[in-house]
């Protein structure tokens, strides 16, 4: 009897939903996207009226509404098990909005702070500790997976090839 291989996307929703949860609620709505963003926002000292902050606020709105379209949900809210069957139809639908390149430039715009179109490593630990409560430990891992020419930074399309977001 052989062993069924594990649902990587459904682990990995999984997890950013209960990152994404910050009320504890069980459930994830548009303030814990909010939320999220003011994170960033915090994280990187952006004004509300800053061109990267408004880009972040109308991606993560976007995206919720698409999560909401794709959800089998009767409420703006969904549960864990709503939350991962929508990421996963959401993920294979473009026709509105093509998550992976949207979020990956996004937050690419926010995290590189000195603009030179690539993400350090110090950049790249910064936002997984500042916005993602990460292990400096485990942000250097990921950022290992990242650059993939060894450089000891992410360019922009390395960081197109594989999102520079844990996931949203």
């Amino acid at each position: 009897m052989g062993t069924a291989a594990p649902d990587v996307i459904a682990t990995k929703a999984g997890r950013s939903f209960a990152a994404l949860d910050s009320d504890r609620d069980g459930h994830l709505d548009w303030s814990d996207y909010r939320r999220l963003a003011n994170r960033y926002l915090s994280a990187y000292h952006l004004t509300p009226d800053d061109r990267r902050a408004r880009a972040l606020h109308a991606f993560f709105q976007s995206y919720w509404l698409e999560l909401l379209r794709h959800a089998d949900a009767q409420e703006d809210r969904l549960s864990r098990n709503q939350y991962v069957d929508a990421v996963r139809r959401a993920s294979v639908d473009t026709s509105r909005l093509n998550v992976a390149d949207g979020l990956g430039h996004v937050l690419f715009d926010v995290i590189d702070v000195n603009s030179d179109n690539e993400i350090s490593r110090e950049e790249y630990t910064r936002f997984l500790t500042d916005v993602w409560s990460l292990q400096e430990a485990e942000a250097l891992q990921a950022f290992r997976t990242l650059d993939t020419d060894s450089d000891d930074t992410v360019s922009r399309p390395e960081s197109s090839r594989r999102s520079v977001s844990t996931s949203c």
